[in-house]
Formats: structure tokens, C-alpha cells, sequence
């Protein structure tokens, strides 16, 4: 089920498993046979029902606890994976500190999806992570949650593209481009409209990496909506400027995790808190 969620097809999750797309299919056919209910919508790519997310969540539940059993046990380390929902900003700047500071201490391998922080809880809901860095303030239901801290925001572009399409009173002019993680990028989307200039329009490019779009600001390509922790250095070099006092936002994230007393899990936790200690802003 989970090489399903993770490859999005039976021949992928076949290869994965080493075994052959026939007999894959054929697992899940026994599976749905025995329950009485579809697990897989086969479409491209595959798509768990709200039964199949079920047993995703429940599979992932025994395999930490499991691990963590015979580790006590035996001291054996278990292979095992932890599945971990996060932001791709907050990857691409404190949180990979907390995942190699947990690599270096577990044996347990890493899955680490990215989302728009504003939705990663619902890959804890749906049974596809065992935590998740969120916005949201509300855990999922069997959660725990934590506040972990401030991820400040700021609109930066280069002093030639402020002075060429920004007027005093710190707006765009008509058709200013606007760089974008991507379609769903709410934040980008939430400032952008506070600066959009009255009646005029703006130019939108789309760049699906958190670093390509600061490279890009750099460039000249557009302003940009980018995590103060990425910005600062090329801020105080003077290569980038803040836009605008209001062009800056501070979102607060929390970190949901299911409540299972997997030691694997809390050291997981207390390495995403002890990196978030140390970048993010404290209330």
C-alpha cells in the first residue's frame, strides 16, 4: 500500500517491491476481496480510497512501533521509514538541519514530502505521514501538536528592479512580474494581492524550486515572495532589497505527529523542535 501512495502505479510499486505488476495487482485484489471494499482507484496515477488511507495510516503505525519493539528488545535496529509532510521553503532552509540531525542518531530511513504548508496536514489525515509541518493551529484527530515558531516572509527584488517598477509608494506599476513557487502558492498569492497595482495587472512566472526563485530575484527575473532565513545574506550584501516594511509576514508553523510513544517518533520531534529553536522566530 505504501509503495502504491509513494510510486503512483501498480508497475512502479511492483519494481520497488521486486515483484511483478500481475502479482501486485494480485495483493491488492485478495486485500480488496477479503475487506468487501475498493483500497486503489486504478486510475493514473493510482488513488487510495478513504479505506485504503486507512489502512496506510494503520500499516505505518505498526511498522514504527514494531521497529521500536524489537529494538528494546534485542537492540536489533529494524528497518524502517518515517514519513514526514513539510513545506518546501521550510525544507530548503531550517528543516534540514532537523532531518540530518535525526539521520545521524536513527537507523530509520526518511520519506519526506513536500507540500504548500497551508495542506500538509492533510497527507497526516490521510495516512500518507506521521507528522507534518503546518500553518494550521488544529491538529488531525489521534494528534498531537507543537508550536515550533515564526517563518518570516519577505518581498524582495534587486535595487535596479525597485527603482525601474516600483513607484514611491512602494507598488508595482502595471504588468511588474511576480515570480511563484507554483499555482497553489497561497502566500506568494496573499502578499502579491496586497501590493497589486490599483486597476493594473501583473505578470506571474512560475518556478517550482524555492532556491530557483531566489536566484532568479537575483537575476532581475521578478520580485519575489521568499523565507527571511534565504534572504538575509543577500539582503546585507546589498544584491537584494526588501521591498516594503508591509511586504513582510510572519507565519506561524506547528508540527502535528500522531499520538503512538514511538521513541523513533520523538526523536524525530525533538530534532524538528531543537532546529526550530534555534531558526525560527519564539513567540
Amino acid at each position: 500500500m505504501r509503495a502504491l501512495a509513494s510510486t503512483g502505479s501498480f508497475e512502479s510499486a511492483a519494481r520497488a517491491l521486486g515483484i511483478t505488476p500481475g502479482a501486485m495487482s494480485q495483493r491488492i485484489k485478495q486485500l480488496e476481496d477479503r475487506l468487501g471494499q475498493i483500497v486503489v482507484v486504478r486510475t493514473n496515477p493510482v488513488r487510495l480510497t478513504s479505506a485504503g488511507e486507512t489502512l496506510l495510516g494503520l500499516a505505518q503505525q505498526v511498522e514504527l512501533v514494531m521497529a521500536d519493539t524489537i529494538h528494546s528488545l534485542t537492540n536489533d535496529e529494524i528497518s524502517s521509514t518515517v514519513t514526514v509532510a513539510v513545506n518546501h521553503d521550510s525544507l530548503a532552509s531550517w528543516f534540514l538541519h532537523a532531518v540530518t540531525d535525526f539521520a545521524a542518531r536513527s537507523a530509520t530511513t526518511l520519506d519526506i514530502r513536500c507540500a504548500d504548508q497551508a495542506v500538509t496536514s492533510s497527507l497526516l489525515r490521510s495516512g500518507s505521514a506521521v507528522a507534518a509541518v503546518s500553518a494550521e493551529s488544529e491538529p488531525p484527530q489521534g494528534c498531537e501538536v507543537i508550536f515550533l515558531g515564526g517563518f518570516e516572509y519577505v518581498a524582495v527584488c534587486t535595487p535596479a528592479f525597485l527603482q525601474e517598477w516600483f513607484g514611491d509608494a512602494g507598488r508595482p506599476r502595471d504588468g511588474c512580474p511576480v515570480l511563484m513557487f507554483e499555482y497553489s502558492d497561497s502566500l506568494s498569492r496573499r502578499i502579491a494581492e496586497q501590493m497589486k497595482p490599483v486597476g493594473g495587472t501583473t505578470r506571474v512566472h512560475y518556478l517550482p524550486d524555492s532556491n530557483a526563485i531566489l536566484a532568479a530575484a537575483i537575476k532581475g527575473m521578478g520580485w519575489a515572495v521568499v523565507p527571511g532565513l534565504m534572504a538575509s545574506k543577500t539582503i546585507d550584501s546589498g544584491d537584494l532589497v526588501a521591498i516594503a516594511p508591509r511586504s513582510r509576514l510572519v507565519v506561524p508553523l506547528y508540527l502535528h505527529y500522531w499520538r503512538l510513544g514511538s521513541a523513533t517518533l520523538n526523536l524525530l520531534v525533538a530534532c524538528i523542535r531543537r532546529s526550530a529553536a534555534q531558526h525560527l522566530i519564539s513567540r
